[in-house]
């Protein structure tokens, strides 16, 4: 891999964390960042983590969704748009699917 396809990686993993809001699946993650081919950005991405990006991606869609119902009073639908979902409903069948848990466990 070279330098500057490992830093692109590492400044990609930041701007997600920073970015759910504005994308809403890995292969428009990988587009912000030039890459054509999804399967490319998948390489790049594995050899600097050791983890696929559609995992990370979902890792820091729930870290930030467990956050905002721990520490907010938004709504579902407002969580749901702050990481890049179409609705509240969208949202409970996420957490359901990808943890098993409604985001109601979450709630303060």
């Amino acid at each position: 891999m070279s330098t500057a396809e490992h830093k692109d990686i590492k400044v990609a993993e930041n701007w997600l964390a920073n970015n759910l809001h504005e994308v809403a699946t890995v292969t428009e993650w990988a587009q912000q960042f030039g890459y054509r081919n999804i399967n490319s950005f998948r390489t790049v991405f594995w050899k600097e983590f050791n983890k696929l990006p559609s995992d990370v991606f979902r890792e820091l869609r729930m870290r930030k969704a467990k956050k905002l119902l721990r520490e907010s009073n938004l709504t579902y639908r407002e969580i749901a748009q702050k990481i890049c979902l179409p609705s509240g409903k969208a949202l409970y069948k996420y957490f359901k699917y990808h943890i098993g848990k409604r985001p109601s466990f979450y709630r303060k």
